[in-house]
C-alpha cells in the first residue's frame, strides 16, 4: 500500500488509512512504543521517498495515535497463529479427511449423514475426546451398523485412535497393514465380517493394543510371529478363520494374556509349552483344528485357568486328574 502526502485538511483521513495498516498488518515496518502501556510493535513498510511526505504535525498526531492504538490493540494480538495451532488445524483437517476416504469405500449404516454440513465430532461412531486434542478422532465404534465393502488405509491416518470396533458387518477384502501405524489404539475389533488374507504382521507396530478380535472372518495364512511383541495383550481371539500352520511359540510371553481363541482352524503342530508361563489364562481354546501331540504338562500349573477347550484334534496323552 502506498502512502502520499496528507495536507492539514486531511489528517483523519491519513489517520484512518494508517489503523487499517494497523489492522491488517499489510507491507508496512513501523516501530512505535506506547508510552502509556509500554507496548511496541514492529510492522514492515514499503513505500518510496518521493511518495512519504508527513508533515511534522501529521508525523506527531500519527505517532500519538499509534501509541492509542497500541494500548486498545496489542501486539500479541495481530500475530497471526502460532505454529502450534496451525498444526492442530491441519491434523484436525486430516482427520475428517481420513473418516471420508473411509466412508468412500463403504455404504449402508449412518454414513450418508456424514457430511461437512456439521463437525465430524459429532458424526454417528465417531467419538472425539481429550482435554489436549478435543478435536482428534480417539474411537470409531460402528458394531452392527450393517456397513459393506471394504476397509480403507486412511484409517491408519487417524493417529489418536485409541478404539476401533467395525465387528458384526459385512465388510470384505483385507486388513489393510496401515493399521499397524496406530501406536495408540488398544481396542481393534473386526470380528464376524468376511475379511480375507491374511493377519497383517505390521500390527506388530499397535504397541499398546491390549484387545484383538477377529473372530469369524475368512483370514488365511499363518499367525504372524511378530504379534508376540504386542506385550500388552489381554484378550486375543483368532477363531473360527482359516488360518494354518503351527502356533507361535512367542504368544506364551504374552503375560497378560487372559483369553486366547484359536478354534474352528486348520492349524497343525503340537501345543506350544510356553502356554504354560501364560500365568494370567484364564480361557483358552484351541478345538477343530489340526493339532497333534500332548497337552503340555505345564498347563496344569497356571492356577487363573478355568476353561481349556481342545476337542476335535488329534491330542494324545492323558489329563492328570483335578486336587
Amino acid at each position: 500500500m502506498r502512502l502520499a502526502y496528507f495536507s492539514r485538511g486531511q489528517k483523519f483521513i491519513a489517520v484512518i488509512k494508517l489503523r487499517l495498516l494497523i489492522v491488517t498488518r499489510k507491507s508496512i515496518n513501523i516501530v512505535c512504543a506506547c508510552c502509556f502501556c509500554g507496548e511496541v510493535a514492529n510492522w514492515n513498510v514499503h513505500v518510496s521517498q518521493h511518495t512519504l511526505h508527513f508533515s511534522i504535525m501529521a508525523g506527531a498526531l500519527a505517532l500519538v495515535v499509534f501509541s492509542l492504538l497500541l494500548c486498545a490493540f496489542p501486539s500479541h494480538a495481530l500475530h497471526p497463529p502460532s505454529s502450534n495451532r496451525m498444526v492442530s488445524s491441519n491434523t484436525t483437517t486430516a482427520d475428517e479427511l481420513s473418516l471420508l476416504s473411509f466412508k468412500s469405500m463403504l455404504s449402508g449404516g449412518p454414513l450418508p449423514s456424514w457430511n461437512s454440513s456439521g463437525s465430524y465430532c459429532s458424526w454417528p461412531g465417531v467419538i472425539c475426546g481429550g482435554r489436549r486434542h478435543p478435536d482428534r478422532v480417539v474411537a470409531l465404534r460402528l458394531h452392527s451398523y450393517n456397513l459393506s465393502g471394504w476397509l480403507s488405509p486412511s484409517l491408519g491416518n487417524l493417529s489418536f485412535l485409541q478404539k476401533l470396533d467395525l465387528s458384526d458387518n459385512q465388510l470384505v477384502g483385507q486388513i489393510p497393514p496401515e493399521l499397524g501405524r496406530l501406536i495408540r489404539l488398544r481396542l481393534l475389533n473386526l470380528s464376524d465380517n468376511s475379511l480375507q488374507g491374511s493377519i497383517p504382521a505390521a500390527l506388530r507396530g499397535c504397541t499398546k493394543l491390549t484387545r484383538l478380535d477377529l473372530f469369524s472372518n475368512q483370514l488365511q495364512g499363518e499367525i504372524p510371529p511378530r504379534l508376540a511383541e504386542l506385550t500388552s495383550m489381554e484378550y486375543m481371539s483368532l477363531g473360527h478363520n482359516r488360518l494354518s500352520g503351527e502356533i507361535p511359540p512367542g504368544l506364551g510371553n504374552l503375560s497378560k494374556m487372559w483369553y486366547l481363541a484359536l478354534s474352528f482352524n486348520m492349524l497343525s503342530g503340537s501345543i506350544p509349552s510356553s502356554f504354560g508361563m501364560l500365568s494370567s489364562l484364564s480361557t483358552i481354546t484351541l478345538s477343530s483344528n489340526n493339532l497333534t501331540g500332548a497337552i503340555p504338562i505345564s498347563f496344569w500349573n497356571i492356577s487363573s485357568l478355568k476353561f481349556l477347550v481342545v476337542q476335535d484334534n488329534m491330542l494324545s496323552g492323558t489329563i492328570p486328574p483335578t486336587k
